[in-house]
Order: structure tokens, then C-alpha cells, then sequence
């Protein structure tokens, strides 16, 4: 991402910037089963 962009933008409509991060792994629970996803979710505001 451009950081120059994201800062006019800022700017522009006056509003901070926030995140929406998702974190997805892929596990097991035994060696002969299939996998599933497992999936965390985080949201923040830029300071």
C-alpha cells in the first residue's frame, strides 16, 4: 500500500484509518483427518 495515498486520504475525509485483519491456519486434529481452517479476526484503529 501506498503510504502517501492512504495520508491524503486521511486528510481528505478527515477520518482515522482502521484495519480489518483476518488470520486463517489450516490444521488437523490427527494425522489421518482432513483440514480445517481456523480462523481469527482483529480490528484496530491507526493511531
Amino acid at each position: 500500500m501506498d503510504s502517501d495515498a492512504l495520508n491524503a486520504a486521511q486528510e481528505r475525509l478527515g477520518r482515522k484509518l482502521g484495519w480489518f485483519v483476518t488470520l486463517t491456519t489450516w490444521q488437523r486434529e490427527t494425522e489421518w483427518k482432513e483440514y480445517s481452517p481456523r480462523r481469527k479476526f482483529a480490528y484496530f484503529m491507526d493511531a
